[in-house]
């Protein structure tokens, strides 16, 4: 009897171990401008990009999301562009809410360590440290530089641990992580060093190479070998960095230009040059990556077979799926003819915003200047479709205006037609274009909105974004009522 309780135990043991257990990640978001969350899990303890879900808060602004997880790793939630970044472990609950004009609050378990990792930067761009890192020159002081401050981040996680503050599986992955974030602050900053320092000099690409091209192959070397970085929230920008290096190595300069699909070049040179596990995931990475900027290039269905030949029981499969047929709706749409998605023919003739203005009146109208190569624009379009019943409930229509040149005209009209960009569809000259640069207030680049009244005149530039629903629906009503209250 005693030996089969012993192996009931025992199996118990190995399923707890291999058989999925539930995270839970919750918050508020009644505060934020965004009602929902971008919620990225790890899979299988592994980063990647494409393991995400859209979370929706309820009335009062609360969010939950509970998921299976077999292996402890580092999950980041999104909410208004503002990421938090948590390692989740098994049977646990996290909590992040978010505030308009606030840092976001973290509560639940590990609470004060899962604050260490963000106040750590994991999974965010160094900016402060980079700007520090650019005044030390050559690779040998930037790399002390970068190791001291590595050894100072060391420390705060060692005395956490000493604390009690987190288990022993979570404080060896942020001793680890913390050695990731010195390579890719490293990495980020000799490419920025080669684009300010080295660029514009004749041979720049050699003299740059001699100084930094042993530091920085050290680097993807040790990456390679590396049993952490495959969970790194930073390994699809270690991997950016990677392909402007080989360039740089292999050229003597920067192509921004090259002919084909960016990121299935980037994927060309990873089945060149490394192999494994890290090929796989850089793979992986890279097609969540390149389809996101939302050009939806027919070729990604190809690479995509190619993958799944390449690695036949990959565990990213079943989550790319949903990417590869965006892009095959994506370019059956190109071939269908939507009616709600209107073209206003003839809008390039306008000679300037208030010409381009006057064609949309009659109701009250969101405006929303993008272009095609703009990945941002493409990005907020998914909440702006999103957005379009309830800006119907207004009585407001949509009107998304491209600063496209003329050369891309037939690739305008194609991608409004492909994105299915229900209302009206416009595309300006370059003496609009120009004039909206120069004149437009707050104008800092596209995506770029602003809201009209009935007849055509700009009642508040620089609107709300369409990720910013709450705001960007007050500001709606506010607009729909001045209108009203004028008859």
């Amino acid at each position: 009897m005693k030996k089969l309780i012993t192996i009931t135990l025992a199996i118990m043991s190995i399923s707890h171990i291999l058989f999925a257990q539930k995270v839970t990640i919750k918050g508020n978001v009644s505060n934020s401008p965004d009602p929902s969350v971008s919620i990225n899990t790890p899979l299988e303890g592994l980063y990647f990009s494409g393991q995400n879900a859209e979370v929706k808060s309820d009335n009062s602004g609360n969010y939950q999301y509970t998921f299976d997880v077999k292996t402890p790793g580092f999950a980041t939630v999104i909410n208004n562009f503002y990421p938090v970044v948590l390692y989740i472990e098994p049977n646990q609950t996290y909590e992040v809410n978010y505030s308009k004009n606030a840092e976001p609050q973290i509560k639940g378990y590990n609470a004060s360590a899962q604050m260490l990792i963000n106040s750590l930067g994991v999974g965010q761009e160094p900016k402060m440290e980079i700007e520090d890192l650019s005044k030390v020159k050559g690779a040998s002081a930037k790399i002390e530089f970068a190791k001291k401050a590595e050894r100072q981040k060391l420390q705060q996680v060692e005395d956490a641990y000493k604390n009690k503050l987190m288990t022993e599986q979570m404080y060896n992955a942020l001793k680890s992580e913390v050695e990731n974030l010195t390579s890719l602050l490293l990495s980020t900053d000799f490419f920025f060093t080669y684009r300010e320092d080295y660029e514009e000099k004749e041979n720049g690409g050699a003299l740059f190479m001699n100084e930094y091209g042993d530091a920085w192959t050290k680097l993807y070397d040790d990456m390679a070998h590396s049993k952490t970085f495959l969970s790194s929230p930073g390994l699809p920008r270690m991997m950016v960095y990677y392909c402007s290096f080989s360039e740089i190595k292999n050229t003597g300069k920067l192509n921004f230009n090259k002919p084909g699909v960016p990121g299935i070049n980037d994927i060309k040179l990873y089945k060149e040059n490394i192999k494994g596990n890290l090929l796989e995931s850089a793979w992986a990475n890279a097609i969540i990556e390149g389809i996101s900027m939302n050009r939806f290039e027919p070729e990604w269905e190809e690479n995509f077979a190619e993958f799944k030949k390449t690695f036949p029981q990959s565990k990213f499969t079943s989550s790319l799926s949903p990417y590869i047929q965006a892009v095959i709706t994506y370019n059956d749409n190109l071939t269908k003819n939507n009616p709600n998605v209107k073209f206003l023919e003839g809008l390039e003739k306008a000679k300037t915003l208030k010409e381009v203005f006057a064609k949309l009146k009659g109701q009250v109208t969101y405006v929303d200047f993008w272009a095609t190569w703009c990945s941002p624009c493409r990005k907020e379009m998914q909440y702006s479709k999103s957005n379009h019943k309830e800006l119907a409930k207004f009585g407001v229509q949509t009107a998304y205006i491209s600063i496209d040149k003329d050369a891309d005209h037939n690739a305008w009209k194609s991608m409004a037609k492909s994105l299915s960009l229900e209302g009206l569809n416009g595309r300006v000259n370059a003496a609009v274009n120009k004039e909206l640069y120069k004149s437009a207030p707050q104008f800092k680049g596209i995506p770029y909105y602003v809201i009209l009244d009935k007849e055509g005149n700009p009642i508040v530039w620089s609107a709300k974004r369409p990720s910013e629903k709450n705001d960007l629906f007050e500001q709606i009503r506010e607009v729909v009522e001045k209108n009203t209250s004028k008859k």
